[in-house]
């Protein structure tokens, strides 16, 4: 099964690291979150994962998106071979093995800056080159 986590989203202090907003946007029509197999075998299989979805408090016109291509293997290997977001926010990919019940961590990375609500401003970092097992 494959799903995409869209969690809510809160504004910290960053002096105290106190939350001081919280927000969730419900209903916004284009949110994508679309996942497609590129290739597979009874060995591996190629996912293409694109998401793309505004926060509350994302300025108009501004999403938070990116885009990976990761193959799975059923010895339980994983490659990110490619894919790029943008810097805001915080980003997070895990693999769930649904026979063990067990999750890893595949890619995690903290934003940028406060700056990366702004697609223009902030460059896009890099995914691909991530592996190991799960």
């Amino acid at each position: 099964m494959l799903e995409a986590v869209f969690a809510p989203t809160s504004v910290y202090d960053a002096d105290t690291g106190e939350e001081v907003d919280f927000g969730i946007d419900v209903g916004i029509p284009d949110n994508i979150a679309e996942m497609n197999v590129l290739a597979s075998d009874s060995e591996f299989v190629d996912i293409r994962v694109r998401l793309q979805g505004h926060t509350a408090f994302c300025p108009i016109g501004n999403s938070v998106e990116g885009a990976f291509t990761i193959t799975v293997t059923r010895a339980g290997n994983y490659a990110i071979l490619s894919g790029q977001h943008r810097q805001m926010p915080n980003h997070e990919i895990f693999l769930t093995s649904f026979g063990e019940g067990s999750t890893t961590i595949v890619y995690q990375r903290q934003y940028a800056s406060p700056v990366c609500l702004v697609n223009w401003a902030c460059p896009l970092a890099e995914m691909g080159g991530y592996q190991g097992t799960y």
